[in-house]
């Protein structure tokens, strides 16, 4: 038999229809299913009420809507109890996508601002409506001190521009901006109640070293062209976390823990240092991820990213990378992480190669580590097996 279900998660509403245009009728087991987010289904009792209303050992279904929600409904289907063995085939249509939607509330604004009610013309809905409408793409970078945190995002923008030291060198929430075609990066300090404070344009490491020390400091903001990366449909937006035993200011501690309980769900990456991976504050931090990881929803899951860094300093003559990561999963995974996505690498190693390549001047052992980079990448065997 076929089933399609058109899902509208603005309404959170479904329609259910049975072999062709007959649409479910009132009563019918499925119902108690339509009025609520399919990230909150409960698909074995989903596929129970299905063998009960219809009898069928195979069902076609195919499902219309976005995505990223046809995603949710597919892993449902793979994790559920089928007792009774129903064979379900599982086809997506696409439906109306955020841009499809965002189109019209542009066109349903400007015939508001065209109508001749002025009480919703005045700048403060305006200002709502933008910010309801803005295409940042936040991607908040999480680690504890000295985890190569900073490094990983100076190898991200091809440049050492944010102070990176063997201490904790992430003293404020930084906020990184892309916008393409800035030929430098620039930067805005503010203080505890975001007033500014000080404004530099062509900023170097120092300048921000400055920031970070200044007691006064609370948040900065840069702005400039990240490499690789184009602002066409997103803006793409980076935030350097302070983690949470930073004790310059116990708030930025807890901003960490605000990024991941967003209820905006920005990507994370977490930074794991490979050579103390299992650490207190480690833990804690992995707690709270365990739980967000754990709610309903492949999103809940997919964003976050594991960054197991600092790998170069890792002795593989004692034991292999291929053991070093089942020892990071199991770490993971006793906390409640389960199917961590787990990206090896050498932010240094990287950092110096794009400084290399973007011609700055290295340091002594800067150089040395770029002669030895093509021996590092074959005896990690990353091209073989995590590229």
């Amino acid at each position: 038999m076929d089933l399609k279900l058109i899902y509208n998660p603005y309404t959170v509403q479904t329609e259910v229809f049975v072999n062709g245009d007959n649409k479910i009728k009132k009563g019918n087991k499925l119902e108690s299913f339509l009025n609520s987010r399919i990230q909150d289904w409960d698909y074995s009792n989903l596929i129970q009420n299905l063998f009960e209303e219809f009898n069928e050992g195979a069902i076609n279904i195919k499902f219309k809507g976005r995505e990223m929600d046809y995603e949710d409904f597919e892993l449902g289907f793979e994790n559920a109890e089928n007792p009774n063995n129903i064979k379900f085939t599982l086809n997506f249509e696409q439906g109306a996508n955020n841009k499809d939607i965002i189109n019209k509330l542009k066109e349903l604004f400007k015939k508001i601002e065209e109508g001749p009610f002025d009480e919703l013309k005045t700048p403060e809905i305006k200002k709502v409506f933008e910010k309801s409408l803005d295409s940042e793409f936040p991607i908040s970078v999480l680690a504890t001190m000295s985890s190569g945190k900073s490094t990983l995002i100076n190898a991200l923008l091809e440049q050492q521009l944010l102070p990176s030291k063997n201490q904790a060198c992430t003293a404020k929430i930084t906020k990184i901006k892309d916008v393409d075609g800035l030929e430098h990066f620039s930067a805005t300090s503010y203080d505890k109640d975001h007033k500014q404070l000080v404004s530099r344009e062509k900023i170097t490491s120092d300048d921000l070293e400055d920031f970070n020390e200044s007691e006064y400091v609370h948040e900065i903001e840069i702005v400039g062209d990240v490499p690789n990366i184009s602002s066409d449909s997103m803006n793409l937006v980076i935030y350097d976390t302070p983690g949470p035993n930073n004790s310059q200011n116990e708030d930025h501690g807890k901003h960490a823990y605000r990024m991941i309980s967003s209820d905006e769900k920005p990507l994370i990456l977490y930074v794991i240092n490979a050579t103390n991976f299992a650490s207190t504050d480690d833990r804690h931090l992995l707690d709270k991820i365990a739980e967000k990881m754990n709610e309903p929803g492949k999103q809940s899951k997919d964003r976050f990213l594991f960054i197991v860094n600092k790998i170069d300093k890792y002795d593989l003559e004692k034991e292999s990378l291929d053991d070093l990561l089942q020892n990071v999963l199991n770490y993971l995974e006793d906390i409640g992480i389960k199917n961590p996505t787990l990206f090896p690498t050498s932010a240094e190693t990287a950092k110096i190669i794009r400084l290399h390549k973007n011609n700055f001047e290295l340091t002594r052992d800067e150089r040395k580590t770029l002669r030895d980079h093509e021996d590092f990448i074959d005896y990690y065997n990353f091209e073989r097996k995590y590229l």
